[in-house]
């Protein structure tokens, strides 16, 4: 078999472990959600895919194999350190500087260096994001995030 069928592999593993130890935090009904709802919803979501995946790959007639080299950098692997680096520095100021704050310069660098798009748009889009998520968990569903020096 080849890595792509073991990272596929891998994913639903994972996905069944997370659905399981979610089941273990109860989850509730979908009225009334327990602490284990989200996590088990996220784990058959990334499941289902999975496997999706994993089927597309096992059913998908390969073509000939060009001859090339696929390294990461050919694959969009500048694209997937960002990311990692936008979600390890979204960990690591959450609580330094608060929710609205980290979104804004979280999603400002994903659209600046993801897909590089205008300042104008990174600027408005990143506040828009922040400011939306901001109304609907914490003014509308009540969640507590967390807050900067400022109070928001």
């Amino acid at each position: 078999m080849r890595a792509e069928y073991f990272s596929t592999l891998f994913l639903v593993v994972i996905s069944l472990l997370v659905c399981v130890g979610a089941r273990r935090l109860n989850i509730g009904s979908f009225g009334s959600p327990g602490p284990g709802f989200f996590p088990f919803v996220l784990g058959l979501a990334t499941g289902a895919l999975s496997l999706v995946i994993l089927f597309k790959q096992l059913f998908q007639k390969r073509e000939a194999a060009s001859g090339q080299q696929c390294n990461l950098w050919t694959v969009g692997g500048r694209r997937v350190i960002c990311v990692l680096v936008a979600l390890v520095g979204y960990g690591l100021l959450l609580q330094r500087i608060g929710y609205v704050f980290t979104t804004c310069l979280v999603f400002g660098f994903l659209l600046r260096a993801v897909e590089p798009q205008k300042w104008t748009t990174v600027v408005i889009g990143s506040i828009i994001v922040a400011g939306v998520s901001y109304i609907l968990f914490a003014l509308l569903l009540g969640i507590s995030l967390p807050q900067s020096r400022f109070g928001i």
